[in-house]
């Protein structure tokens, strides 16, 4: 799990859904990486992918659609739904 910027950051809180995320079964790695389509996060994300033969991705892009932008007047029910 990846998230880019404040957008995201300043509704939902990106550490506590790492935290969330990391312990779900099937969870291979999650990462509190701010911007996501830099390039050192995205060779952070290759690395990943390599070292750990990992064969899909999420990245909280969809959170941000879903969750961020449409919730920011309901914070703890972003957060929920993000998780």
């Amino acid at each position: 799990m990846y998230h880019c910027g404040l957008n995201i950051e300043r509704v939902t809180d990106p550490a506590y859904l790492v935290d969330f995320t990391e312990i779900l079964p099937d969870v291979a790695v999650a990462r509190h990486l701010e911007f996501t389509c830099s390039d050192t996060s995205q060779e952070t994300i290759d690395e990943d992918i390599k070292k750990m033969d990992l064969d899909r991705g999420v990245v909280m892009a969809n959170i941000r659609e879903q969750c961020s932008w449409v919730r920011v007047d309901k914070l703890a029910r972003a957060l929920e739904k993000a998780k």
